[in-house]
């Protein structure tokens, strides 16, 4: 369906009537999230082997820490959306199920889609309320 369709219990049980099934996973829009995050910077280091006197005149390695490299600061952009994904009975119209998760924006909205729902139905068929593909 596209977004926006306005749907009814009744078009729900219609259309479930015409599919021949028992039970309907209702997946939800919930919302959209923009963050920014900071991504400090890091210092990488490498340790030197020196030779140098110790206490009595003895000889001795140590190692000396030396920068060999660093990254800057930087910011990112984070974008999600949030999606609720319910299981009805559709003879007794009982919610069987019920999970609500985030997941990263992407450009093909129809993939991000599909990708949400068949992890429902992937963890549902883990939990044994639905059969595996």
């Amino acid at each position: 369906m596209k977004a926006g369709t306005e749907i009814t219990k009744e078009d729900i049980g219609a259309m479930a009537a015409e599919a021949d099934v028992d039970t309907v996973l209702v997946t939800l829009f919930a919302g959209r999230d923009e963050t920014a995050v900071l991504h400090p910077g890091r210092k990488y280091y490498g340790v030197a082997p020196v030779y140098g006197t110790g206490y009595y005149g003895r000889g001795r390695i140590y190692g000396v820490p030396y920068q060999v490299g660093e990254t800057q600061d930087f910011w990112s952009e984070h974008k999600s959306v949030h999606l609720t994904a319910k299981l009805y009975e559709i003879e007794t119209e009982d919610r069987l199920w019920e999970a609500s998760a985030g997941i990263e924006e992407s450009d093909d909205i129809g993939q991000m889609r599909s990708a949400f729902i068949d992890s429902f139905m992937d963890d549902l068929a883990a939990h044994g309320i639905v059969k595996g593909n």
